[in-house]
């Protein structure tokens, strides 16, 4: 994010004040708009981190029917090691919702990690 905005051209935000736009309207109105795909794989990166908090919920939560998936799978692997075919659909179910937010996201995942990444 801070790649972002200091990569956006000053004159934006001074034609913004020339204009007569506030501190607030400046933010809502030209940085945040221009922002989106950013903020789009933020908002991804960090669903994908707090899905997969597996060290902190195995440590913190001992009742198991507050466990979370990625836990609960671990958990489940430890009880079932012989049946792979649970094993397996186990492991579809825990990827599914990871894999559905970035399908519906990839465009602008995409654009805000390329956001980034240019010299100019």
């Amino acid at each position: 994010m801070r790649t972002h905005f200091r990569s956006t051209p000053p004159s934006l935000v001074e034609a913004a004040r020339i204009d007569g736009a506030s501190s607030g309207t400046v933010l809502f109105r030209v940085l945040l708009p221009l922002a989106r795909p950013s903020l789009m794989t933020l908002g991804v990166l960090v669903f994908m981190w707090s899905w997969n908090q597996f060290p902190l919920v195995l440590v913190l939560i001992q009742d198991a029917s507050m466990r979370t998936a990625p836990a609960g799978l671990g958990f489940f692997v430890g009880q079932n090691s012989t049946d792979v075919p649970t094993l397996a659909a186990g492991t579809i179910i825990v990827m599914l919702p990871i894999t559905v937010v970035y399908l519906l996201f990839r465009r602008s995942f995409v654009a805000g990690l390329l956001q980034g990444a240019m010299k100019g």
